[in-house]
Parts: C-alpha cells; structure tokens; sequence
C-alpha cells in the first residue's frame, strides 16, 4: 500500500549470492536489505503487508519484515525441487492458501501453510505459465499453462472459485495459441464477472490480446 517503497532482487552473479535491496523513497536511494540464493521473483504476503516471498534454492524463503532495519527469512522448504520459478502468487484473503507457486518445468501448486508439503491442484499441467485472481472476487483465479509432455505445446487455461484449490479447465481456448500472459480484472464488469485478458503468441493470425467477459466461455480478439 506503500508507493513510495520499491523492492529490488538481483539474481546471482560470478559465484555470488543474489541480493535484496529496498527503496523507501520512491527509487531515488537504495539500501541493501539481505541476501538471498535467487530472487527471480519477489510478491508481497497478501496478509502480512511487511512480509514478502522469493524462491529460494529448494523451496520459498519468507521475508517478514522488509521494512525493519533487521529482517528475518524463514525458509520453508516445500518439498519440490525448484527448477524456475516463473511466479508467485499471495492472494489477500484468510480463505485464500497461504501461497500459490507456478514453476516452468512442474506447473502449479498451492500451499495451506508453508512448513506443508504444496498440493497440486486438480486438473493437473505442466509447465505454469501466468496465473492472476480478481481483487473484488479473490475466490476467482484463472492459470495458464501448455500441457504435460505434450509434443506440439498444447496451450491451457483453467479457472477456479474457490481460491486455487482447485480448477475447470476451459474448452473454449483454442489449444493451438501459445499464450504468453494473462491478467483478470480488479472489478467485475456489466456481466458480473471479472474480465480476463490473455495476451497470446503464434502466427500473425492468432498473435494478440484475447478478452473474455464470461470466465472464460467466450473469446474476443481485440484489434491492433
């Protein structure tokens, strides 16, 4: 909530550990805030505003307080050998699993409490592309993938309601589209359901951003 602060990693260099650092101004002046193995991606605790996660060497490493002049990591180890972490999600809600993890190579899963082993949610694909959940609905997360040991990259898309517990994997994406990203809306748009936006590769005919306002039953290509 604080815009002034910006936090920074820096993967791993020559033999170094990556290292954090935090601006409380903005960006205009930088202090180092710890070390860490590989911080490809850092999401703030979605309970705990002073708390931060980022991958770490075999599991997540819990910042819980980025702010403090001394700070404490927790490491968890999650059990799943982290191959690339792409993303990580913490949804703001005691309902929510405490952390959703999306890996390159061993697509998604979801943690109660993070001293637990992750569950893989159901129905099951490898390779974890982009997922995002809906600020005014947190129940609603949509995930992108492409499908386990498929040979021509078969793309997915999933939704969930009840907070990445679990998902219906939607017939209507054409599977042939390689999907780079997506987004879900904060708000709920004049149908009552958050809009998803799929940002999308391939050939120049299948190449955009793809908007549905149905959860996914329904897809329009935008133009551009």
């Amino acid at each position: 909530n604080n815009t002034d602060t910006v936090i920074y990693g820096g993967a791993p260099y020559r033999g170094n550990t990556g290292k954090l650092y935090r601006s409380t101004n903005g960006g205009e002046t930088w202090e180092y805030a710890g070390k860490m193995n590989n911080p490809s991606c850092i999401v703030q605790d979605g309970i705990n505003e002073k708390g931060f996660y980022a991958p770490w060497g075999f599991g997540i490493s819990y910042i819980e307080d980025m702010y403090a002049n001394t700070f404490r990591e927790i490491g968890a180890d999650t059990g799943v050998e982290e191959l690339c972490v792409t993303k990580l999600l913490s949804i703001p809600s005691e309902n929510a699993p405490k952390l959703i993890t999306l890996q390159h190579d061993l697509g998604v899963f979801y943690s109660e409490r993070l001293d637990t082993m992750p569950v893989v949610p159901t129905p099951y694909f490898g390779k974890g592309v982009a997922a995002d959940y809906c600020n005014s609905d947190m129940s609603a997360v949509v995930r992108a993938g492409f499908v386990e040991n498929s040979v021509d990259g078969d793309s997915v898309i999933a939704v969930s309601r009840n907070y990445g517990r679990n998902y219906r994997q939607l017939s209507t994406w054409d599977k042939s589209i390689p999907i780079m990203d997506l987004a879900v809306s904060a708000g709920k748009g004049t149908s009552g359901n958050p809009t998803i936006m799929v940002a999308a590769a391939g050939d120049d005919g299948q190449r955009g951003i793809y908007r549905s306002e149905d959860m996914g039953a329904s897809w329009t290509k935008t133009d551009g």
